[in-house]
């Protein structure tokens, strides 16, 4: 490997490094990785396990900090991580001193303008613990990304219904989030049966096969005929402007959408530079909206698996899968 290579390399976070390894050599090296990330998380769990047999006091308050510089994530990416550490906090709540989100200036979606901690754009703040326990001055400590990395592949194995009893206690959208979902489903959902469609496109590919845009029709068909659903709305959520045009065709008079920037060019809009913060609140909306449909079809994504999150009684087909 050239040192150019290597730099490459070195830049890619880790989950896509073993995902691409898979690729390669086989899924003996995600293997190693998961197992490093485990042990790493596991390390954690003892020293906590130690404080409740006695032998250290000094309670730990966990803050999750996002991933910044070249391993920067997207919003769904962060947000899968929170659920995964919330999760984590509360099987170890009697042991840890308090859980913190301070994702700082850090990541994709910081916006000067819009001061520090840019997951309180989107979320009212997270700060269990440490304020109510008055435990004197607890250790403050940070994820490593190692860990996050891990907390984050976890929570997508782990169950719609764990992860779910997660959100609805611990994360809550602001409310100029829930109000601009709830005018969009009066407008175009009342009355009527809601099928959700997500097509994750542009970088995507990287993690998990590319879908094309007719097997995703012939699915949403396929749906409708089962579920009787041919006066159903379809709700549109996708990052590929052509996707939108493609389902316009095929589903005349049947689809709805919002009317937002999405990306013509194969970049994703998350790396697209200014305004990347709306574009954050875009994506929070339509995965919110999706979570308003009884039947989602989808490609791979976290937008698409944490609307599952959002309501774990919806049924989804996935249509492909992360390598």
């Amino acid at each position: 490997m050239t040192s150019i290579a290597r730099r490459i390399w070195r830049l890619l976070p880790l989950s896509l490094r073993a995902g691409l390894l898979t690729r390669v050599v086989g899924s003996g090296l995600q293997a190693w990785w998961s197992a490093q990330a485990r042990a790493t998380l596991l390390r954690r769990e003892a020293r906590l396990g130690l404080v409740r047999m006695g032998f250290n006091r000094n309670r730990e308050v966990i803050v999750v900090r996002c991933a910044g510089g070249e391993i920067a994530a997207g919003l769904f990416a962060e947000f899968a991580t929170v659920v995964g550490a919330l999760e984590f906090r509360d099987r170890w709540a009697s042991e840890t001193a308090g859980l913190r989100v301070d994702f700082a200036d850090q990541g994709l979606y910081h916006a000067a303008g819009r001061g520090p901690n840019w997951w309180e754009y989107y979320f009212e703040s997270i700060s269990i613990g440490s304020d109510e326990r008055r435990v004197g001055q607890p250790k403050v400590s940070e994820l490593a990304q190692i860990e996050r990395d891990f907390l984050a592949h976890r929570v997508q194995g782990m169950s719609r219904q764990r992860a779910s009893r997660v959100v609805h206690e611990y994360i809550r959208p602001l409310p100029c989030i829930t109000e601009a979902v709830d005018a969009f489903a009066k407008e175009h959902f009342s009355g009527r049966s809601v099928l959700g469609v997500h097509y994750r496109g542009t970088d995507k590919e990287l993690e998990a096969p590319r879908v094309p845009y007719e097997r995703v029709g012939n699915t949403v068909r396929q749906v409708i005929r089962e579920m009787g659903g041919e006066g159903a709305c379809l709700f549109l959520a996708s990052d590929e402007q052509a996707f939108i045009e493609y389902m316009r065709g095929a589903f005349p008079g049947q689809v709805r959408y919002r009317d937002i920037p999405r990306s013509t060019d194969g970049e994703p809009m998350h790396l697209h530079g200014g305004g990347v913060d709306r574009h954050g609140e875009d994506a929070l909306i339509d995965c919110l909206l999706l979570a308003k449909a009884g039947f989602v079809v989808r490609t791979a994504s976290n937008l698409g698996l944490c609307a599952g999150f959002f309501n774990p009684d919806a049924t989804h087909v996935l249509l492909n899968r992360e390598y």
